[in-house]
């Protein structure tokens, strides 16, 4: 997938970034025959990178996937990512280009059997930073369908995230030739949110549904150790 760094869709869609190329590849295995543990099961492995236009690896990500159906058909997978340290061009918004250090997830997700009238799943993850931030999600939703035409779902959600390379702000400082005469500043994001997700789906015809999603939300967050970064193209200090 290649994105140039003019391109423009004239707000046919959203556009989030341009100036990439990104490529990515997966080997993909199943097993549909079933055994005395499951039903069937998947695993995937694979790698995806991006740069820009200028040569900077701005983004590279090593995952594996596992999933499998029990027999009696609760399902439930797995997922790894591992981030290496990579460039980042747009973190100092519209400053220098810096290095952002590695990071980890893993996730995963469970639910119980769909036929039932009642069922339930959560999928939570945890991550972690060489930078030495952390955080976690989790969650309970349970569905209800009373009919073939109406589903409910709905649970509670909390999760902390924390992330090293918060912008606060940039000032002037003509001494700080490095990084062309001005000052960035960096701050560590400690943020927790407690939410209840709620989706409605009503079937009236085949070609006619009406879905609501509402997920009212309370959040905090602080930001602490300021830093900077002490050269282009580096980690910060």
């Amino acid at each position: 997938n290649v994105r140039s760094p003019g391109f423009e869709n004239n707000d046919i869609a959203l556009l989030t970034r341009t100036d990439y190329v990104y490529q990515n590849a997966n080997v993909f295995k199943r097993w549909t025959k079933p055994t005395k543990w499951y039903r069937e099961a998947g695993w995937i492995a694979g790698a995806q990178q991006q740069f820009n236009f200028d040569g900077d690896l701005t983004d590279r990500q090593y995952h594996t996937f596992g999933e499998m159906e029990w027999l009696n058909n609760w399902y439930a997978n797995v997922f790894f990512i591992r981030r290496p340290a990579t460039f980042d061009d747009r973190l100092t918004r519209g400053g220098p280009v810096v290095r952002k250090s590695g990071n980890y997830n893993v996730s995963g997700y469970a639910q119980t059997d769909q036929r039932k009238r009642v069922n339930f799943s959560t999928n939570p993850s945890y991550g972690w930073s060489e930078a030495g931030t952390t955080g976690w999600y989790m969650n309970l939703y349970a569905t209800y369908r009373p009919s073939s035409r109406l589903t409910l779902t709905a649970g509670p959600d909390y999760g902390k995230s924390a992330s090293p390379y918060q912008y606060v702000y940039s000032v002037a400082d003509p001494a700080l030739t490095e990084f062309f005469g001005r000052r960035y500043v960096f701050g560590e994001l400690d943020q927790r949110t407690v939410s209840m997700s709620t989706r409605l789906n009503v079937t009236f015809t085949p070609a006619l549904t009406l879905e609501m999603v509402a997920t009212p939300f309370i959040a905090s967050g602080r930001i602490s150790k300021f830093q900077e970064f002490d050269e282009r193209r580096q980690e910060k200090r």
